[in-house]
């Protein structure tokens, strides 16, 4: 019986790991719909590990890839949820891809406040010239400045 138990422990402990790198190599080789429904089973199997919202962001990115903006910016906000408030440069980061997805599907008012938020956090060339390209975008010559 205790076998058995201890058994069942070192499966569960294993599980996400094991998941988490078929995800990976899925998502590696392009195989982004079998990375996707990997990524979906480690996260309803393991809820509330820690990691869950590096998850998120993987999910994003394969997103962001298959130009499904949307759901991209919907998987970055859930991993902004879960990570913690001490990750700043990961949260600055994600930010900057929120940016970059609202920009791309033509939001470009959501955009200016994502990338100005990771301006606030991390400060950054590339998220400053987004904001700058937004800004001449929308005309705002004052905020352009």
């Amino acid at each position: 019986v205790m076998r058995k138990r201890d058994s069942d422990k070192s499966r569960g402990e294993l599980m996400f790991p094991t998941l988490f790198n078929l995800a990976s190599a899925y998502e590696a080789n392009s195989m982004h719909d079998k990375a996707l429904k990997t990524y979906s089973i480690c996260l309803t199997k393991q809820r509330g590990h820690p990691f869950a919202g590096r998850l998120r962001i993987s999910m994003g990115n394969i997103y962001f890839a298959q130009r499904d903006y949307s759901s991209a910016i919907k998987c970055y906000e859930m991993a902004l949820d879960q990570l913690s408030k001490d990750d700043q440069a990961i949260r600055s980061k994600l930010r900057w891809n929120i940016g970059n997805a609202f920009f791309r599907s033509g939001r470009l008012r959501e955009a200016v406040k994502n990338y100005q938020d990771a301006m606030d956090s991390n400060p950054d060339y590339q998220a400053g010239f987004n904001l700058f390209l937004c800004h001449y975008a929308l005309g705002d010559e004052d905020a352009m400045k």
